[in-house]
């Protein structure tokens, strides 16, 4: 947002050198847990108010607003009655399930996730693997952020906050072991749909935004 807005850079340029920040910021996470040995609750956690708090330091809480319209079609257009953000996430989770599905690194991440030293002795090199599925985490973690901006015309300093536990119970709901090694991309994809279902549902019978947390929480 503020390479846009303040730096006038072209759009393309900053959503890259968006991208490439929460790549790296996923990339100090994986050197930290995947090095330090650091458990990644705690590391993600406050990796997480380090850069809140710089991204507050440096726009001192204010929104950054005024894109051009090329960047705010991303958010807000489509093709046809389909969102392009729905398309973007389509591509993603394609990419994904293949990946998973039919790719020696899926395997390998599943195999790191399951039992780092049987995947050491079967000659994976499991801090690369771990280390890349956090700048992959982060880099997602970009494009969703590029993404919420667009469709806001707004970049927000508290954007994305408590998205954690509806985000963990998607995976969760969707399969996906928190102790690793087990994973579908078409499970997640279902326990997303089903959250996305009981916000809508809770929205549209009026029950108090309160209770709502309260639902997401009991599931």
């Amino acid at each position: 947002g503020l390479l846009i807005v303040n730096a006038g850079l072209p759009v393309g340029i900053a959503i890259v050198i968006g991208l490439l920040t929460g790549a790296v910021i996923g990339l100090v996470n994986g050197v930290i847990i995947c090095k330090a040995h650091i458990p990644p609750l705690i590391t993600t956690l406050g990796v997480q108010y380090i850069v809140r708090g710089m991204i507050n330091v440096i726009t001192k809480g204010k929104p950054v607003t005024g894109f051009p319209d090329s960047f705010l079609a991303i958010g807000q257009k489509g093709i046809g009655v389909v969102p392009y953000t729905a398309v973007i996430a389509a591509i993603v989770f394609v990419i994904a399930a293949f990946a998973f599905k039919y790719t020696t690194y899926g395997r390998k991440v599943l195999a790191v996730g399951g039992n780092k030293e049987t995947a050491r002795v079967s000659g994976i090199n499991v801090d690369g693997i771990c280390i890349s599925t956090y700048i992959i985490a982060g880099l997602l973690a970009g494009l969703v952020g590029i993404l919420t901006t667009s469709r806001l015309s707004s970049a927000q300093t508290n954007a994305g906050t408590n998205w954690e536990m509806t985000l963990i119970a998607s995976a969760v709901i969707g399969g996906t072991s928190l102790a690793g090694g087990i994973a579908t991309i078409t499970g997640t994809l279902i326990g997303v749909a089903i959250m996305e279902t009981l916000n809508v549902m809770t929205t549209l019978l009026k029950i108090d935004t309160y209770f709502q947390k309260i639902i997401v929480g009991v599931i």
